[in-house]
């Protein structure tokens, strides 16, 4: 059942974030949240999550994952901007054999990289979080994928 309500402001969409509103807005509110919440899990939002947790992610490439979240990190859209730019990271660096690990992202040029992503930014990201990934695997002894994972498991989602 549909609720009738106003999309928010940005103000109320921040007091929301923050935590600070009253009873009243809180009660307000739950039924919208409630709804969407109920729309994503038919939607398939619990398998979606789990392939996320179970690094299933670009079908387990956690070179594709990490090129992904940086190229997430600047705010563009995802669906009409990221994901397609991902796939063309793929099809023309990962499948041909120039990027194929977290070490080869790391120290991949950005010359090679800029005709499927322009935003230098996003290259330092991704080369940054491949260095210090790559450097788990290699000082744990363990594949790209397991240094994820236990990157992962050992951060502070508050920092």
């Amino acid at each position: 059942m549909p609720v009738d309500l106003e999309p928010l402001d940005l103000t109320s969409r921040r007091r929301l974030d923050s935590g600070d509103m009253d009873a009243d807005e809180r009660e307000r509110l739950q039924p919208v949240v409630d709804e969407y919440v109920a729309e994503a899990a038919e939607k398939g939002l619990y398998d979606h999550t789990g392939r996320c947790l179970r690094t299933e992610r670009w079908d387990g490439n956690v070179v594709l994952m990490v090129v992904d979240a940086a190229f997430t990190s600047v705010g563009l859209d995802y669906f009409n901007t990221v994901a397609p730019s991902v796939l063309d990271f793929e099809r023309s660096i990962y499948e041909p054999g120039t990027v194929r690990t977290l070490s080869d992202l790391a120290d991949v040029r950005l010359e090679t990289v800029e005709d499927v992503w322009a935003n230098r930014r996003s290259w330092r990201v991704a080369r940054g979080v491949a260095d210090h990934l790559a450097t788990v695997a290699e000082r744990e002894g363990v594949d790209d994928r397991a240094a994820l994972r236990r990157w992962a498991a050992d951060v502070d989602p508050e920092t």
